[in-house]
């Protein structure tokens, strides 16, 4: 379920009179003036709607891309990052196939293709796992298939309220899409890597 929060700025009021022209104020900006309707839920390009609509598009246009991957007692997803066949996934899933190691990678449309670890990170210890670098490149053969991928985004660009979404095949069962924001940039003291905070519902192996 998709939960949209307006933040209104409005000032302390002082009196009933100013706490009522405030309440005007705030349903104003939130009606179509043509039509006299709450415009986030009734105008056709209202916010609601963009935002529906770029959820909608984003899911669709990322799912094939986004991968499940098994082998090595370990299984998880990945997304394509790289047209000829490079996929990246954590570390934890391909750790077991270890380096060089071999794991199945299969594709929205049932596809499945073999694929060969070449770069595992570390994933940090069992005390603090923040520690490590919990990443892993698969690449497989695609022959002449063009592979649909995902671009890395830059992370100096992401802001709070920036709207995201977890994509994955939780547990290796179907395809599943939540979506949320960002809500925190801020690093933890002592920790080398800096988290990006979401309160999209993250499924397990998405």
């Amino acid at each position: 379920m998709l939960s949209t929060v307006i933040a209104l700025a409005l000032s302390v009021p002082a009196s009933a009179q100013e706490f009522a022209a405030d309440m005007v104020a705030a349903r104003a900006l939130l009606t179509d003036s043509r039509t006299g309707r709450p415009w986030i839920t009734s105008h056709e390009n209202g916010i609601l709607q963009q935002i529906n609509a770029a959820l909608a598009h984003l899911t669709s246009e990322s799912k094939s891309a986004v991968v499940l991957i098994s082998g090595g007692q370990g299984s998880g997803s990945g997304f394509v990052i790289d047209a000829a066949g490079l996929v990246m996934t954590n570390a934890h899933v391909a750790g077991m196939a270890g380096l060089n190691g071999k794991m199945k990678v299969r594709f929205t449309d049932g596809r499945e293709l073999e694929g060969t670890v070449v770069a595992l990170g570390n994933p940090g210890n069992e005390e603090d796992p923040r520690t490590g670098r919990d990443l892993a490149l698969i690449k497989v053969s695609p022959g002449k298939r063009v592979l649909k991928r995902v671009e890395l985004g830059d992370s100096a660009l992401v802001r709070e309220g920036h709207m995201v979404a977890a994509m994955g095949y939780p547990l290796g069962q179907p395809f599943t899409a939540t979506q949320g924001s960002v809500s925190g940039l801020d690093g933890r003291a002592g920790v080398r890597v800096k988290f990006l905070q979401t309160d999209a519902a993250i499924n397990p192996s998405n």
